[in-house]
């Protein structure tokens, strides 16, 4: 723990991010960056935070995004890390969705970015977990990609945190080795239901209440722009209806954003059952 240093995340966030920073840094640790109009990370706000504050030494980016499920562009990953690069601060790239990208879409990460001797450059560390494509979100088992001296100093303190490697981490890892191709094929059957609950679940929410949908690209959410007077009213126009969705102040400590997200982790039947509701 440093508290002579900082970390940033982008705002709106996901909600542990802020919480793990906070957890590290104290609780004036974090440093909160706007995203653009269309929740994708600013690199022009970025700029402005860091040459504004020398006391960042890390940024957090959510790639697909959480709450707006949005994969980042090529270009946008490589100025997010570049703009770190100048000012000399770690890029932490969370890549937790990384395996339920849409198709159509193409996910671009900075694990590709090697140096001259093949290896990530010491200045990103990407993360990545089986949690969310394979539904076990309580096992918590994932893994990173850095730079060796990053990976074997993040290891001295990681080790004593969970002192062995739990048993769930051998069940992932036994599954993957033998049966991959498994693994590939609930990969696409997950990201063509996650998109087919959307287009459903978007068209009856639009005509139920005449919101704006963001169109996701990856993972199981989806972001409606409501014109209510807050993201509570919004929360609660639907739940007259008997359908539940997320406001987007959880993602920005309380403040109401014009927002609210959906999740399309359902199965087709339940997908069906709050069409149904909306349409009533």
């Amino acid at each position: 723990r440093d508290n002579t240093k900082k970390a940033a995340i982008f705002d709106p966030f996901y909600t542990y991010h802020l919480k793990d920073v906070e957890t590290v840094f104290g609780p004036e640790g974090a440093v909160l960056i706007r995203m653009d109009d269309q929740l994708l990370p600013s690199v022009e706000n970025m700029e402005t935070a860091l040459a504004g504050d020398h006391t960042i030494g890390a940024v957090i980016v959510c790639n697909p995004g959480n709450p707006a499920g949005n994969v980042l562009s090529q270009e946008l990953v490589q100025n997010l890390v570049n703009c770190c690069r100048k000012h000399g601060v770690v890029m932490i790239m969370d890549e937790c969705y990384i395996d339920m990208i849409w198709q159509g879409f193409s996910h671009y990460s900075p694990v590709t970015m090697l140096d001259e001797h093949g290896c990530m450059p010491n200045d990103v560390v990407v993360c990545r977990g089986f949690s969310k494509v394979l539904g076990v979100q309580s096992w918590r088992v994932g893994y990173l990609v850095a730079h060796p001296s990053v990976a074997s100093a993040i290891c001295t303190v990681h080790d004593p945190v969970y002192i062995c490697v739990p048993w769930t981490q051998h069940a992932i890892g036994r599954y993957l080795s033998n049966h991959l191709d498994d693994f590939e094929l609930h990969k696409q059957s997950l990201a063509s239901l996650m998109r087919e609950n959307w287009v459903k679940l978007r068209d009856a929410l639009v005509t139920a209440t005449k919101w704006k949908a963001i169109e996701p690209s990856g993972s199981m959410y989806g972001i409606f722009k409501h014109h209510e007077e807050s993201d509570m009213a919004a929360v609660k126009k639907v739940l007259e209806l008997g359908v539940g969705v997320c406001p987007g102040s959880i993602f920005s400590a309380g403040k109401s954003l014009g927002f609210i997200r959906i999740h399309c982790g359902v199965n087709k039947l339940k997908a069906d059952r709050v069409v149904a509701a909306l349409s009533h």
